[in-house]
């Protein structure tokens, strides 16, 4: 995906930025990228909104991290908008992968706003990422679903044929078939939300020889309770701080982008999905802009 000289890139628009973020490109750190892909939903849909939801009440939060000592406002942040994605999602997840790669060529960070699930195989194709860690209730790694090569319930399985399968973890998993199970390659790691906790343990160990991840949050991964305002809520699910304690433990391998997917707004009524998924990033930024995670990466 190419850009002007400005950072503006083709295909992107809309004018409501990520934390009010007025960085411009060329000096971020960080930046976001609306992918509200909104085609293979199965259950529920109305993902495409997602993206604005999450910038309208990022404006409202509080920007000091107390778990990092430091303040996102002070990080760099620029936000492109939307990107026009269509219907098709084999273009969508395409515009997707080129956008971020053309992010990453400007050694910046790429903070993706999903959407469906669906975007992460072009946002991860696009990192250049040695491993990806899937926060997500649903494994992701069925063969095809209701037709469909490539969709929401799949993209993993898909990634998986492209890349070792033992680039990918999944944490939080709780919602698969026998079908599912039977067929998901052996490689993939998958730390399940009935496994006794803390996981920090194997994430810390799954982490330590990567050269860098790729961080992907389906909001599902949440209780419902925390975040209802899904396509497919499961019970059982992970607390914020679960979340935000296994997030800070990603230190060492250098994080080149992330995304938050699959909010649907008009089933969050309250707005505590889309407060949770900018929360996320908030965090997010902080840690990778944080002391203790340049003092891990020196390591490497």
């Amino acid at each position: 995906m190419r850009h002007d000289a400005e950072g503006k890139f083709l295909h992107a628009r809309g004018p409501l930025r990520f934390l009010g973020s007025e960085a411009d490109f060329g000096s971020a750190k960080f930046v976001v990228i609306g992918a509200p892909l909104d085609v293979t939903g199965t259950f529920r849909s109305g993902y495409r909104d997602g993206p604005t939801a999450i910038r309208v009440v990022s404006s409202q939060l509080e920007t000091y991290s107390f778990r990092y000592s430091l303040d996102a406002d002070e990080v760099p942040i620029h936000d492109i908008g939307d990107l026009n994605v269509g219907f098709d999602v084999n273009q969508g997840v395409k515009i997707v992968e080129d956008t971020v790669a053309q992010v990453r060529s400007s050694a910046k960070i790429p903070l993706v706003l999903g959407g469906e699930h669906t975007i992460t195989f072009g946002s991860f194709m696009g990192s250049g990422a040695d491993k990806i860690v899937v926060f997500d209730a649903h494994l992701d790694l069925r063969d095809e679903y209701q037709g469909m090569a490539l969709s929401h319930a799949t993209w993993l399985r898909r990634l998986s044929e492209k890349v070792d399968p033992n680039r990918i973890l999944i944490i939080g998993g709780r919602a698969t078939s026998s079908e599912e199970m039977a067929s998901k390659p052996d490689d993939v790691r998958i730390l399940r939300s009935a496994d006794p906790r803390p996981l920090g343990d194997e994430l810390v160990k799954w982490v330590s020889d990567a050269k860098s991840c790729y961080l992907s949050v389906d909001m599902d991964f949440f209780d419902p309770a925390y975040a209802p305002g899904v396509g497919n809520p499961e019970p059982e699910g992970f607390s914020p701080s679960d979340f935000f304690d296994l997030l800070s433990l990603i230190k060492k391998p250098t994080v080149l982008g992330a995304d938050v997917c699959e909010v649907i707004p008009t089933l969050d009524p309250s707005g505590i999905t889309s407060i949770l998924a900018s929360k996320v990033l908030l965090e997010l930024v902080s840690l990778v802009s944080s002391k203790d995670f340049a003092q891990g990466h020196s390591s490497v």
